[in-house]
């Protein structure tokens, strides 16, 4: 995973770091368990269902169907392709250097 850090722009790998600390802050708000074996599964070619498998391998059994119904029926989220996130990135950033230096 070394890689993805190495491969997100500076700029994104705070928000990048931060929104994976509490994305494992929820998980482990679920079951403390999940965090620590999601981290030791995970490699780059670890697939969303073995992801899921081992998130429903510690709920119990109804929450675990419950997980399944709603990943079923729910649709295809859209995901913003990567040149409008780094467009985003680089207004943030220029945003911020104009509040250090004082220009517009």
């Amino acid at each position: 995973m070394d890689a993805v850090l190495n491969n997100t722009p500076q700029g994104d790998r705070g928000r990048l770091q931060r929104a994976a600390m509490l994305s494992g802050f929820a998980l482990h708000k679920i079951d403390p368990r999940i965090p620590f074996l999601l981290s030791e599964l995970l490699t780059e070619n670890t697939t969303f269902s073995e992801t899921l498998q081992v998130i429903k391998a510690v709920l119990p059994a109804a929450q675990a169907e419950r997980l399944e119904e709603i990943i079923q029926t729910a649709p295809p989220e859209n995901i913003p392709e990567q040149h409008s996130l780094q467009a985003g990135a680089e207004d943030e950033t220029r945003s911020n250097a104009r509040g250090i230096f004082g220009t517009k």
